[in-house]
């Protein structure tokens, strides 16, 4: 375990150098293919998932989670934004590591519609996920994303790549991890300019209690014009073990022009058939400044 301690320690000092060069890059306000989150799991418990996150979500939330993966995952998500002309989606299968690292696939969308339906805007991500796990509970991965959207406005057409970095340290029951989404980055637009997108962090270390039964989180984020952008905090609690799950979680906002508070609570359910666990959960996040009130449904089936 000191072994373990040591090296997590020293990833963790890379991570933050890392962290902090990323200020002094150029880059583009976040305009197109926002960090929306997947899975109502995560969503729930705050977005403070970097640490806890376990098979196919781990593609958005942690790639390095998926080296602890255990046979093969599937998840899906749908996402309601009440009034707003909004809606969103998620789906992801994994892999074991096999010998060559372990691997997802994954499909985010997000589709705006005019309320009377004269535009249309749907973004779209594709992306392959993988991690290796290099020593005993110390794994690290990445993420290779394809982004482009569909849309009926004059030139506005978006395509273009990026790469995400993670790592994850796991002792017992303490769990610590880490991303640098957008690291690299290039969108081409339909009238020919080239930008980048804003590359940011998040951290978190979570800790469980009573065999699993009690799990919480706290992660941090930001990006390069906002260092420290948000604090989250999630809690997750199963009254009936490995049955029924409920979650909650707070967003503060800390930015100087978008401070707010944002709500959230969830409950899960999980099923084994057969050689077969099956999942559903819910999502409710209360964002009345920005997104009002949205849900959120999971199914997933890992085997």
């Amino acid at each position: 375990m000191g072994k373990n301690m040591h090296a997590i320690k020293k990833i963790a000092v890379i991570f933050t150098v890392a962290v902090a060069s990323l200020w002094g890059q150029g880059a583009s306000t976040r305009g197109a293919f926002p960090l929306l989150g997947v899975d109502a799991r995560g969503l729930s418990m705050g977005g403070a998932f970097t640490a806890l996150v376990q098979g196919a979500p781990s593609a958005y939330w942690n790639p390095a989670a998926l080296a602890f993966l255990k046979g093969y995952d599937f998840t899906g998500m749908y996402a309601h934004f009440g009034d707003l002309p909004l809606k969103g989606g998620f789906a992801a299968v994994a892999q074991e590591d096999k010998g060559y690292g372990a691997g997802a696939l994954s499909w985010e969308f997000i589709g705006i519609k005019a309320y009377d339906e004269t535009v249309k805007w749907n973004e779209n991500c594709i992306s392959y996920a993988f991690a290796r796990e290099f020593s005993p509970g110390i794994a690290a991965g990445g993420r290779l994303k394809f982004l482009f959207n569909r849309t009926d406005i004059e030139e506005a057409d978006v395509s273009g790549g990026s790469a995400d970095v993670a790592f994850l340290g796991v002792m017992g029951a303490f769990r610590f991890g880490m991303v640098l989404r957008d690291l690299i980055s290039r969108l081409k637009w339909g009238t020919g300019t080239s930008e980048s997108l804003p590359p940011s962090y998040q951290m978190g270390a979570s800790y469980s209690l009573l065999e699993s039964r009690i799990n919480a989180e706290l992660d941090i984020s930001g990006e390069n014009s906002m260092p420290l952008a948000d604090i989250r905090l999630g809690v997750e609690v199963w009254p009936v073990p490995d049955i029924f799950a409920l979650r909650g979680g707070l967003i503060h906002k800390m930015s100087e022009y978008d401070r707010r508070n944002i709500f959230s609570a969830g409950f899960g359910v999980r099923l084994t058939q057969g050689l077969g666990h099956y999942n559903i959960g819910y999502a409710f996040v209360a964002d009345k400044e920005v997104f009002g009130l949205s849900h959120r449904i999971s199914v997933g089936m890992s085997w």
